[in-house]
């Protein structure tokens, strides 16, 4: 997965990765899943965590975690 601990996030959602100078918006639940990612929390408790916050099935949250991931990890290598 993309180093995202140097990320710089807002209050506001607002990601930035001084890196590479991308800004990326994050919807609350991306944001919760990068701030709990940043704390080094496995995949399972940050998906139990998310599915309790937002009031989703544990595992489409697992499930939204690790797409999530692979995400991060495209938009890093494209950059």
């Amino acid at each position: 997965m993309a180093d995202i601990k140097h990320w710089n996030l807002s209050e506001t959602g607002m990601a930035f990765d001084p890196q590479t100078g991308e800004s990326f918006h994050l919807n609350p639940a991306a944001k919760a899943i990068i701030e709990r990612l940043r704390r080094g929390l496995p995949d399972e408790q940050i998906a139990a965590e998310i599915a309790k916050q937002f009031r989703i099935d544990p595992d489409r949250a697992l499930a939204d975690v690790l797409v999530f991931k692979v995400e991060i990890d495209i938009i890093r290598s494209a950059a």
